[in-house]
Order: structure tokens, then C-alpha cells, then sequence
């Protein structure tokens, strides 16, 4: 029986911007984009340095770089309100491979308020898809992983957490969700 709902943040509540920004430079995140984005989400490297790095490989003035990701971002609602739904009848925690940048995004839309726990990679110095992390963050919840539902944007980060035990769904949109939410007895 699931008790607890584990929500990525980027893709799920948000655009993810970095993805974005690869793609409209034609651009994969792969290779060093893939290692740069891994080192801010463990919080090796700052935001500043991110930007700095992202400008040396991409040839990218950093300024602008900067501008695009701090560029405020919208929440889906129909996400939110699926959520606040949820709210009330399980423990829900917010898993994000990223900074304290998603939980002021969370509170500037009032929707901080419907998460119980927060568990950003680039403070835990872990990050999804690694089991250290999934097992990090169920710790701290006290709950087992056959009690767990993780839903995320990423394909390799749902795969994971199913090989750890946890429940998932693969997100595509707030419809979607609704629907696989229904099928397992949730909503």
C-alpha cells in the first residue's frame, strides 16, 4: 500500500530549463553537459560556476545563460492541483535533482505548502537515479520502498527507483498522471 508520494520537481511542476536551453541549441545532454549538470545538482560547482561552464563549452555569453534560468518560471497548475488532492491522505516529498531553486519556486505559487518533506540533490550531495539517493530519502521518511511512489519526467530515474523496490510513474503530463494515479487506487 502506498503511503508516501515522491515528486520530481523539473518536467513535473516546471519546464526544465536546462533541457530547454540544450534544445534550443541544439544541444544533448550528454558527454560534458550531462557532467556539468551533475555537479551543480550534487552542489560541487555553484549556480555561477554552472553558467560560466555551460558559456566556455557552448560558446554562449554566461550573462544570457544566466538570464534563461532565472527567468521565473510558471508551476502547471493542473500538476498543483493533483497534488493538493493528494495532500491530505499521504506523505508527500518534493525529490529533486537541483537547488533550493524549486522549493522557492514551490512557495512563490503558494503550493510549498502541500509537501511534508524536501529533498534537493544539490544539498543531500546525491542525486536520482543513484540508489543512494532513493535509500537516503526513504530513510528519512521512515517508510519502505514498497510503500513509496516516485513520479518523475525521467525515464532512467523511474527505471531506477522500480529496480530499488519503489512505485513509479512515468510523467507526461498532468492528464496522464491523473489517469495512472487512478489505475494504482490513488486518486
Amino acid at each position: 500500500m502506498v503511503t508516501t508520494i515522491l515528486f520530481d520537481f523539473y518536467g513535473v511542476f516546471v519546464e526544465d530549463t536546462y533541457n530547454s536551453w540544450l534544445i534550443s541549441h541544439g544541444l544533448k545532454r550528454t558527454g560534458a553537459y550531462q557532467e556539468v549538470a551533475d555537479r551543480l545538482d550534487r552542489g560541487i560547482i555553484t549556480p555561477n560556476d554552472f553558467y560560466n561552464e555551460l558559456s566556455a563549452l557552448s560558446g554562449q555569453p554566461a550573462a544570457l545563460i544566466q538570464a534563461v534560468f532565472k527567468t521565473p518560471k510558471e508551476v502547471n497548475a493542473s500538476t498543483v492541483a493533483i497534488l493538493a488532492s493528494l495532500s491530505s491522505r499521504y506523505t508527500i516529498a518534493l525529490t529533486s535533482n537541483g537547488t533550493q531553486r524549486s522549493r522557492d519556486i514551490l512557495r512563490h505559487h503558494d503550493a510549498e505548502g502541500y509537501f511534508d518533506a524536501f529533498f534537493n540533490s544539490a544539498e543531500m550531495g546525491l542525486s536520482k537515479p543513484s540508489r543512494a539517493f532513493f535509500v537516503e530519502v526513504l530513510r528519512r521518511l521512515d517508510v519502505a520502498a514498497s510503500q513509496a511512489l516516485l513520479i518523475d519526467d525521467s525515464a532512467v530515474n523511474t527505471q531506477a527507483a522500480s529496480e530499488y523496490g519503489l512505485k513509479t510513474i512515468h510523467f507526461q503530463n498532468a492528464t496522464q498522471l491523473s489517469t495512472s494515479l487512478r489505475s494504482l487506487g490513488i486518486l
